[in-house]
């Protein structure tokens, strides 16, 4: 098949390696914000703004792992809903 789609081709198995690259530094960043916050909060007096900004940096990051991920199937099996 010329030219055709091959899912172990070296262009795919680099194209995966460069994904689970950018997951896992994804993945690192999110776990540094989380500390963060938490040493905020932890704070006699934490910084609002500060928090506000770590916590939208946080929740951007989230977005950008669970693009990643396959998304659940909003379809449901008939007989949990009772119809035969």
């Amino acid at each position: 098949m010329a030219g055709g789609y091959r899912a172990n081709s070296p262009h795919n198995q680099k194209e995966r390696v460069v994904m689970h690259a950018l997951i896992y530094r994804l993945s690192l960043a999110h776990r540094r914000l989380e500390k963060e916050i938490s040493r905020e909060m932890q704070k006699a007096v934490p910084d609002d703004v500060r928090l506000s900004r770590l916590k939208k940096l946080r929740l951007a990051i989230k977005d950008q792992l669970q693009g990643f991920l396959p998304q659940p199937s909003t379809h449901r099996d008939r007989s949990m809903n009772g119809a035969v």
